[in-house]
């Protein structure tokens, strides 16, 4: 019976596939970078959301209130 010969690098192998799975979760977890208000009209723009939520969320309401409708 003969053994084999073991690969010197057979032991770091598994730490190897951890460390890189771990690298690619977490570049795939980071948000993407937002594109700003020139952008085309067709293409979401952070800059122009914030315009439009910065006029609409003016003061705390109910949820479910419609703005226009009177609290009971």
């Amino acid at each position: 019976m003969t053994l084999r010969p073991r690969l010197p690098f057979a032991s770091i192998l598994p730490i190897l596939i951890a460390c890189v799975g771990a690298l690619l979760s977490w570049w795939l977890s980071l948000a993407p970078r937002p594109i700003p208000e020139s952008a085309p009209p067709e293409v979401f723009s952070a800059e122009r959301a914030h315009r439009h939520i910065a006029a609409v969320c003016t003061a705390p309401q109910k949820i479910g209130i419609c703005r226009r409708e009177s609290p009971p």
